[in-house]
């Protein structure tokens, strides 16, 4: 598993962890979901990630992203951030990011009966030959 940098952490969660003036969770008695589910959300990743023009020539990427966002209380991915910055990925991990933002379909998360921003960690794994 690929070791997280902690300034990027630092760049991309606050201290405290607000989102619109509201405590964002790490956990939640009813955790946020997308749509049908994990393996749902990763065949939209799928369909939708383009291996990048300029890789094409340099050969293979096999590596695990991970992506961090705060659902919101209606079900909208807010505060999207690589935490495994690498500058020669930089354009997988924006699009990465760009499509977490726009992805719909999450499910908010509860606490005691209440609808609740949750942080979220995404690992993504992406083997290109």
């Amino acid at each position: 598993m690929a070791q997280q940098d902690s300034s990027a952490i630092k760049r991309c969660i606050s201290s405290p962890d607000m989102y619109m003036g509201q405590a964002v969770h790490r956990t939640a008695d009813k955790m946020p979901a997308f749509r049908d589910g994990a393996a749902d959300f990763m065949n939209y990743i799928s369909k939708n990630l383009t291996y990048p023009e300029h890789n094409k020539n340099t050969g293979s990427i096999r590596s695990t992203f991970y992506v961090t966002c705060v659902i919101d209380t209606s079900g909208r991915a807010q505060q999207v951030c690589c935490i495994t910055s690498r500058d020669y990925y930089e354009p997988i991990e924006e699009q990465l990011i760009g499509l977490i933002r726009s992805s719909d379909g999450w499910t908010p998360g509860m606490m005691n009966s209440k609808k609740v921003c949750v942080r979220i960690t995404i690992p993504i794994s992406i083997h290109w030959k």
